[in-house]
């Protein structure tokens, strides 16, 4: 489905009794961000806030770009923590930054080689896992994955759940082409063609990084159909929970007057702007419908290289703030306009240096 589409046309997607708060339930909401490397940030708080013991079982989770890597173990649950650690903190993620062969560069699609990523999400979006996608799925949870749609430049949501149930043989291969489509930095690794069918026509879709379009997915209107709005007395609450991989605050670096260094440098700009818009629409309208917003983010700086985002030390020391942050205190914010204050937990706001963008 059209990611940009009305929110009542957006909440069929989403139908389920167990996204209507009650006297005894809860509706919890995840929403994780793209961020390259810096996803580390988010594995690192879900991980801690396991060891809380207040961490919530999510009813819907979203995930966009590196968020769509992470979103599938937050949604099974706790148990997966061990490998949402692996994937972070090992090896996991060596040999990302293949170069293409530059014979295939001039005229082709891409910088990098996208064989070292399709091979490290094959390894861990196992049948298993989409089992278990399955059976929360039939539960009345819902797991949202976000691509581009680069020749319709829209964003699109995929069920995962529906995939994962519906029984087709072809149903694995297209959850993986959807996390790798949704974390395919566009130009740098190659788009993944998707095939559909509309009507009686089958045709190939490109798609790439769910990031180009949404740098995250929140949208606190698809969940006020009739039944659910502003909680009455004795009903519980919509809670809202966002993890961006990112620094929200302007960080000042002397760019190269290089064309590629301008280039990323904009991007970063870019998305942040963005990011930043996506989340005072979100919280104002939480606000407004009466839900509970909750918004962490990378508040400290980390010795980054962009000769090296997939470095273990950067990605290690990520994956320690989110934990500590969870653990010591509380990383969550109110608002957006909180990027400019400290965070309700000890410690405070810190200059931050530039973290990759994807």
């Amino acid at each position: 489905m059209w990611a940009d589409a009305p929110p009542d046309t957006l909440a069929k997607m989403l139908v389920s009794s167990r996204l209507i708060p009650t006297p005894r339930h809860d509706v919890n909401y995840l929403a994780l961000s793209g961020g390259g490397s810096a996803g580390s940030f988010a594995a690192g708080l879900l991980t801690g806030w396991t060891k809380t013991g207040k961490r919530p079982e999510f009813d819907i989770v979203s995930g966009v770009s590196v968020g769509a890597l992470i979103a599938p173990f937050a949604f099974v649950g706790s148990q997966y923590d061990p490998l949402l650690e692996e994937l972070f903190k090992g090896d996991a993620t060596a040999g990302l930054i293949s170069p293409e062969n530059p014979l295939k560069i001039v005229g082709g699609a891409s910088l990098l080689d996208s064989a070292p990523l399709r091979r490290m999400i094959k390894r861990f979006a196992t049948p298993d896992l989409l089992a278990q996608i399955a059976i929360e799925h039939r539960r009345g949870r819902r797991l949202i994955i976000v691509t581009t749609n680069l020749d319709a430049q829209r964003p699109v949501l995929w069920d995962i759940g529906a995939i994962a149930t519906s029984g087709g043989p072809n149903a694995l291969r297209l959850f993986q082409d959807v996390l790798l489509a949704s974390s395919s930095a566009s130009a740098l690794y190659s788009p993944v063609m998707i095939d559909v069918d509309i009507g009686e026509r089958h045709i190939a879709e490109m798609h790439v990084d769910g990031g180009t379009t949404a740098p995250v997915f929140i949208n606190p209107e698809i969940l006020m159909s009739a039944s659910m709005r502003i909680p009455t007395r004795g009903v519980k609450r919509i809670h809202l929970w966002v993890i961006i991989n990112n620094i929200l605050a302007p960080e000042f670096a002397v760019t190269d007057p290089a064309a590629i260094a301008i280039a990323v440098r904009s991007l970063s700009t870019i998305m942040k702007s963005q990011t930043k818009g996506i989340l005072t629409s979100a919280s104002e309208t939480a606000q407004r419908l009466g839900m509970d917003f909750n918004l962490a983010y990378i508040d400290q700086s980390a010795s980054y290289d962009p000769s090296k985002p997939f470095d273990p030390i950067y990605m290690n020391s990520l994956f320690s703030l989110g934990d500590n942050e969870i653990r010591t205190g509380t990383p969550w914010r109110k608002s957006v306009s909180s990027w400019m204050e400290p965070a309700i937990a000890e410690g405070s706001l810190r200059n931050g240096s530039q973290h990759d963008a994807n």
